[in-house]
């Protein structure tokens, strides 16, 4: 027999396009949780590859201390829309010291596979071990991710903020803080993480403004990671061409790599007018940039690398889309025209006969000195 006392009431909390939470909740949390809600949706809505963002938004953890207690949430963003919803539970500060003594890495498994619908839910420690236990996680690097943050849970004796996402914090509305385990922060960069570099411009303040003034989109342009053996993928699907011609691209993406010795790499990406252009780093960059330091001075000489680049490719669209509209236009001119009418210049010439023998002329009689000379 299991006394009251360790037994847990969760609150179902989701945040959507409208938030439905909890009574629980005061209006300073509520719009706290909806405003992380809406950054992240708003991310989906201002990228051309909404399906790429979602990717790295879907199956996000976020746990956030509130006045009112703990709330533990897991973000979903599917098609067709892609918009993110945040689901998952609060755990009032009445239950939490024990929930976070007895239960806290049950309740984070919990919040990864998702409770029974229910409003309210008060449930027993043996009911909190048997739903944790039966979760299902649906990739290998979910699962290293959860066992981080395990270790982390297990060495705080407090209930601690935290956000166990793909999406770089910085853009995060919220600031989360380290985590109470230095060396487990390093457990959140997969190979498959986006980061993007802010420069700071009051540092480099003429220089990018000449180059925001040559570079029309400039402000969205970013600078990105992502492993090795992923970036062709990325550069083959920013050549807006047809399938065997970004089958070339990545080619001759995987040749350049085999001479980067890093196992991740850095490229510029940039988004406009509907399209989509990235290239790679030079490897002395990359190697740099990985190692945590690069000075503006390349930075800027690589910008104008990849200034040139677009240039080139949006020179070497037009010319394609020019000479296919010719094409076209080639195409239904005749066709809307009927067959041409035959010119003098195309009809059959008659082939010209022979010239006639001219007639044999005698040839004239010699006279005087030389009559005689060469007859028989």
């Amino acid at each position: 027999m299991q006394y009251k006392a360790f037994s847990i009431t969760l609150y179902a909390l989701e945040f959507s396009r409208a938030p439905k939470s909890a009574e629980l909740l005061e209006m300073p949390s509520v719009r706290m949780l909806q405003s992380l809600r809406d950054a992240l949706n708003q991310k989906v809505l201002k990228s051309s590859r909404p399906e790429r963002i979602a990717q790295s938004i879907d199956g996000s953890l976020f746990c956030c201390c509130l006045p009112e207690g703990m709330a533990m949430l897991r973000a979903e963003s599917k098609a067709p829309d892609y918009h993110p919803v945040l689901r998952g539970f609060l755990v009032p500060q009445e239950f939490l010291r024990t929930a976070w003594r007895l239960c806290r890495v049950q309740l984070l498994y919990l919040c990864a596979g998702g409770l029974p619908k229910r409003e309210v839910a008060t449930l027993m420690l043996s009911e909190i071990d048997s739903l944790a236990g039966s979760v299902r996680i649906a990739t290998r690097e979910e699962s290293q991710r959860l066992a981080q943050m395990t270790d982390a849970m297990l060495n705080s004796e407090m209930p601690f903020s935290f956000a166990m996402t793909r999406v770089p914090q910085n853009l995060l509305p919220l600031l989360f803080p380290p985590l109470p385990v230095a060396d487990t922060a390093i457990a959140f960069e997969t190979e498959e993480d986006v980061r993007l570099i802010r420069i700071q411009r009051e540092h480099c303040q003429p220089h990018l403004q000449r180059l925001a003034q040559d570079f029309y989109g400039f402000s969205d342009l970013m600078l990105c990671m992502a492993a090795k053996k992923k970036f062709p993928d990325v550069y083959s699907a920013s050549n807006h061409y047809n399938l065997e011609e970004q089958k070339k691209y990545k080619a001759e993406a995987k040749e350049k790599l085999q001479n980067y010795l890093c196992d991740r790499v850095w490229y510029f990406e940039i988004s406009f007018d509907n399209q989509h252009y990235a290239r790679l780093l030079s490897k002395q960059s990359c190697e740099q940039l990985d190692s945590g330091f690069l000075d503006f001075a390349t930075i800027y000489h690589e910008m104008m690398n990849f200034k040139k680049y677009v240039s080139e490719s949006q020179s070497k669209l037009l010319a394609k889309k020019e000479k296919e509209r010719q094409k076209m236009d080639a195409y239904f001119g005749e066709s809307e025209a009927g067959p041409k009418p035959a010119q003098n210049a195309d009809l059959p010439r008659p082939r010209p006969s022979a010239p006639s023998p001219a007639p044999k002329q005698e040839e004239p009689k010699k006279k005087g000195l030389f009559k005689n000379l060469f007859g028989k």
